[in-house]
């Protein structure tokens, strides 16, 4: 549990909750971001960028 999460539920700040639920929006919108950067890779600029992840070069 974050410390914003921590003094959400343990001290009830509420100045914690509110950054609480805006580091989770950021960082459920930089998940979407790198897994919508997986078909643009693959479908528009066609460097196999994934391919290169899984199976790097020897």
């Amino acid at each position: 549990m974050s410390v914003s999460g921590a003094l959400t539920r343990f001290a009830d700040v509420t100045v914690a909750a509110q950054v609480h639920n805006i580091f989770k929006v950021v960082l459920l919108a930089l998940v979407a971001l790198h897994v919508l950067a997986v078909p643009f890779h693959r479908i528009v600029l066609k460097d196999n960028v994934l391919l290169r992840m899984v199976r790097p070069a020897q």
